[in-house]
């Protein structure tokens, strides 16, 4: 789609700034919705789209903006429930409503500069009084649409953006956040962490993400946390709940990784013989342990050859 669209400053006040993942998402939304009314074919139905709206489906989202199915899907809630967008939706497709979209990009007027011809150049080199009135009025008006532009933009976002939320002293993403403050000060006493109620607040807000946005099960966080903070390679990368959600993925797979190795099986035969030189263990599972004494050493070293 050729074009382009707005995007202002106070997006960066705006709590969709602070998610990567939601910042993507919403300016994923503005660049597909159309900017003038249009119809469009969907399985042999007409539909028409208004100003800021655009067909969604999720696996299609899912390929354009790299992101699982899942992950999609959470953001779509999000956005509607910061009634960003509204979502309209029928057993095939979507209607995605991007709410503000006349504010986002308010347009303003064209104004073309007509160029005098010869004959006007060399016969009114300089306006009349009518005309100066007239460019006055212009002037005037010009600025006053701008003064009403810029009241515009400084309200951009007011009406969904919400404060945000304060974390209480026995909550989740609090007890986590001390958690693995915790694990680092042992590691690094010196170590980086939050001292103040309102760093912690900052640590335990990564921590809701990965639990609400990113909608992790409460199990896994915790045994993610505790892979994190105990694996020698990790425990000195994990060095907040930033760099925890970040990592999320591949602490989870490489935990699930370590789960899945069997730790080899050793010593399940029996020597009595202090005599007998030290045979390496084998895995015999199938096998009961092999009695050695001294009236049999020769034929416990030949059986022990066998495997």
């Amino acid at each position: 789609m050729d074009g382009y669209f707005k995007l202002y400053r106070k997006i960066t006040e705006n709590p969709i700034f602070e998610n990567p993942i939601t910042l993507k998402f919403f300016i994923w939304c503005l660049s597909k919705s159309t900017y003038k009314e249009r119809e469009v074919l969907i399985n042999n139905q007409v539909i028409e789209l208004e100003k800021g709206q655009f067909i969604f489906g999720r696996k299609k989202a899912s390929l354009e903006l790299n992101m699982s199915e899942q992950v999609v899907r959470a953001q779509l809630k999000l956005l509607e429930k910061l009634k960003v967008i509204d979502v309209k939706s029928t057993n095939k497709f979507s209607i995605i409503t991007v709410i503000n979209w006349g504010v986002y990009q308010c347009q303003e007027e064209n104004l073309t500069n007509k160029q005098p011809t010869d004959n006007q150049q060399r016969t009114n080199n300089e306006p009349t009084d009518n005309q100066q009135i007239t460019t006055n009025n212009k002037v005037k008006k010009d600025n006053k649409e701008k003064k009403d532009n810029k009241k515009e933009n400084k309200e951009l976002f007011v009406a969904t953006k919400v404060a945000t939320p304060k974390f209480e002293n026995n909550s989740v993403e609090i007890l986590t956040s001390k958690y693995l403050a915790t694990k680092i000060l042992k590691l690094n006493s010196n170590a980086k962490v939050p001292k103040t109620d309102a760093e912690l607040q900052k640590w335990a807000k990564h921590v809701d993400l990965i639990l609400r946005v990113d909608e992790r099960p409460l199990s896994d966080l915790k045994e993610v946390l505790k892979f994190a903070t105990t694996d020698t390679f990790w425990q000195s990368n994990i060095l907040s709940t930033k760099k925890l959600r970040d990592k999320y993925d591949q602490l989870f797979l490489k935990m699930t990784e370590n789960k899945r190795k069997v730790p080899k099986k050793i010593d399940w035969g029996l020597v009595k013989n202090d005599d007998i030189i030290d045979v390496e263990p084998v895995d015999a599972p199938s096998f009961k342990p092999l009695q050695i004494s001294g009236e049999n050493i020769e034929n416990a070293i030949s059986i022990a050859d066998l495997f």
